[in-house]
Parts: C-alpha cells; sequence; structure tokens
C-alpha cells in the first residue's frame, strides 16, 4: 500500500511528501525522523517549550501560541540552539496550534504516518510537555491504535505522570525539578 492510500484512509490529502492540514494548508508530516540526540529510528513529536507565549508568521498570518511546559527552566535545551531559529519555532507552532484546535487532525496524522512510515520507536515531546487531559487522552489512543510501536515521553506535569501506566508499549519518565 502506498503513502497516499494510507494516509487517505485516515482521511487525510497527502501529495509530494506533504499532509494538508486544516490550518496551514500541506506541511511536512507530524513526526521527525531521529535528531542528533536519539538517532535516526526514533520518530520525534514536539510542541512549544516552557510555560511563555510564542508568536510567527505563517503563510502570512500571525499566531500568539501559549507554551505547553508548566515552567521555564534555566539551561532548558528546548530553548537555545536550533529551536531558537524562526523555521523550528514556526514548526512548534504549527504542532502546538494544531494539538490544540485540531486534536482530531493530529490524531489521524499521526497514526496514519506510523502505518506509512512503519514507525517503530516514538519519543513524545522531544520538547514541549501534555498540554491537557484531552491531549494527553490523545496519545493514549495513539498508543492504543499502534500496540507494536514503543512510546515514551518526560513530563513536568504531576498530573499525568501515570497517564500511560495501562500500556506495556508506553513509558512516562517524571522530570521534576524542585
Amino acid at each position: 500500500m502506498n503513502k497516499n492510500s494510507i494516509y487517505s484512509g485516515y482521511g487525510i490529502d497527502y501529495k509530494n511528501g506533504k499532509i494538508k492540514s486544516p490550518e496551514f494548508g500541506y506541511i511536512n508530516p507530524l513526526l521527525i525522523n531521529g535528531n542528533a540526540k536519539v538517532g535516526k529510528g526514533v520518530w520525534t513529536w514536539s510542541t512549544l517549550p516552557t510555560n511563555k507565549e510564542f508568536t510567527g508568521t505563517i503563510n502570512g498570518k500571525d499566531y500568539a501560541v501559549p507554551g505547553t511546559c508548566p515552567c521555564h527552566c534555566v539551561g532548558c535545551y528546548a530553548t537555545s540552539g536550533f529551536y531558537k531559529c524562526t523555521s523550528t519555532v514556526n514548526s512548534l507552532i504549527k504542532k502546538t496550534y494544531l494539538s490544540i484546535n485540531y486534536k482530531d487532525f493530529v490524531e489521524r496524522a499521526i497514526n496514519a504516518q506510523i502505518k506509512a512510515d512503519d514507525i517503530k520507536i516514538v519519543r513524545i515531546h522531544a520538547s514541549g510537555d501534555f498540554i491537557n487531559s484531552e491531549y494527553v487522552d490523545m496519545w493514549k489512543r495513539i498508543i492504543k491504535a499502534n500496540p507494536n510501536v514503543k512510546f515514551w515521553t518526560y513530563t513536568k506535569r504531576t498530573e499525568f505522570e501515570n497517564a500511560f501506566n495501562e500500556f506495556d508499549s508506553a513509558n512516562i519518565v517524571k522530570s521534576i525539578i524542585r
């Protein structure tokens, strides 16, 4: 089955390696294959870090989107280096905005990408954190729909630190800094 057919089965328009989002038009698929820290084969999902608001202009429209982490830790890697690049910030604005306003799309797009790219390992939140309980529930449905995929994440939100306990294929690491 080709990628177009897989995405189409999830109600996602896929063309020339891009998916059509409800807000931003055609964008890159949502999961990224690896980074310098985790290597290729570990697909990552990120949202905006820290507890501050981020602004960006995407397709000529201005966006102001809140970060998802409940704190701003001194020395946080997700607020330095390439995370400061306009393209990275705008990508995280898109993903966070979609996660807040279009969870159904995000869920379908991630499920489709897991199938289309035969993904086996997903790190949720290379930057960012859980947004709210509905967002956690979205991830629980993604995990349940993909029992052969390993998922892990870190959280500073104590209310969600045990959210994945029902799954053998998912792990949440507490990342509380006192």
